[in-house]
């Protein structure tokens, strides 16, 4: 369960993350992965701020 100052993961990021346990991706992977990810959305919503 989310508490109310935990950000939700973004739905595609979910699913990017459900297919890379499908495939057997490692941990450290999906870390990497994830971290890009989350970036990108930090970058996107930024620039949607301006």
């Amino acid at each position: 369960m989310n508490e109310p100052n935990t950000p939700s993961v973004h739905p595609t990021i979910k699913k990017c993350m459900l297919h890379l346990d499908i495939l057997g991706a490692d941990d450290k992977i999906k870390q990497i992965v994830y971290m890009y990810m989350e970036g990108l959305k930090k970058e996107i919503e930024k620039q949607q701020e301006a």
